[in-house]
């Protein structure tokens, strides 16, 4: 059977790694399989439709961009049958979600982890039947910034305009009342900030460092409230945490008004209360790192 594979990117991300080293890149990736297509996007809604017409037609989808970028393909091929292997190229300002895979900041490194051929299932989530994320749904401080901060900033600054808008965040006291109900069991409190994890870096800051994106379970993470609103307790050493709920299903209700935003892997998500269910081994990806045995 011929192993085929389509790179897509993003012609809002397509300026970085992959415009410079295309050449090379499609030369390494035509080694390890014996067609390699490729297909510049120009919205969401292009690349959506086009990671679902690479099911049962491709082996692989590359996908070379932002975090948001892969979570619009995994968005893509969530229901869908025969879909392809995923691989990434962090063609983006962060790449939070290649940790999980092994897949670092450059382009060498994904190839690395494609030519190696290593595949694994791995889990995603859905929330309230019809909405997906890879690696992180985030509410209350700092959540916004993924969604604020300007595309032109990050061209200039890279992770430090994300970084800079935090400081915005970090001098107006804010506080969620929350109420979580995971796997059958109840949990309230009052938190500035809200992270349910699937993945080990948000913002990247090493954040859940024993996170396994293979095992079926996700972690919800209450930051404790304090000083600049819980940011010390990302810095490395302090994370310092109210609770790390660790389960398959989460239901969570917020006192923030019904016209607050969800951020799902950097993109914008849902309003309003979230009914979260972990999909294990829904997707296969190339990855180095390994489900726990």
């Amino acid at each position: 059977m011929m192993k085929n594979a389509l790179l897509i990117y993003s012609h809002n991300s397509g300026q970085g790694q992959l415009a410079r080293h295309r050449e090379k890149i499609l030369a390494r990736l035509r080694k390890v399989f014996d067609e390699v297509d490729v297909k510049e996007t120009h919205s969401a809604e292009e690349g959506h439709e086009v990671c679902k017409a690479a099911c049962g037609k491709y082996h692989t989808l590359i996908v070379a961009g932002g975090d948001g970028t892969f979570h619009n393909a995994v968005e893509a091929l969530a229901e869908m049958d025969n879909t392809p292997v995923l691989a990434y190229i962090n063609n983006g300002t962060v790449g939070d979600i290649g940790h999980n895979f092994g897949v670092k900041r450059s382009y060498k490194s994904a190839l690395k982890v494609i030519e190696k051929g290593e595949i694994e299932p791995f889990d995603i989530a859905r929330v309230n039947g019809c909405y997906y994320f890879d690696y992180v749904a985030a509410i209350g401080s700092y959540a916004n910034i993924p969604l604020t901060t300007k595309r032109q900033r990050k061209k200039f600054l890279g992770v430090l305009a994300y970084y800079t808008d935090a400081l915005g965040e970090a001098f107006g006291f804010k506080k969620i009342h929350v109420e979580i109900k995971a796997d059958g069991v109840t949990y309230e409190q009052d938190v500035p900030l809200v992270l349910l994890l699937n993945g080990k870096h948000v913002g990247g800051f090493l954040v859940n460092n024993k996170a396994n994106i293979f095992d079926g379970k996700m972690e919800l993470y209450l930051a404790k409230p304090g000083l600049f609103n819980g940011l010390l307790q990302f810095l490395p050493g302090r994370k310092v945490f109210i609770k790390k709920i660790v389960a398959s299903t989460f239901d969570i209700h917020t006192s923030l008004d019904g016209d607050t935003v969800w951020d799902f892997d950097g993109d914008a998500g849902p309003v309003g209360d979230l009914h979260v269910e972990c999909l294990h081994h829904r997707l296969k990806a190339y990855s180095i790192k390994h489900p726990k045995k």
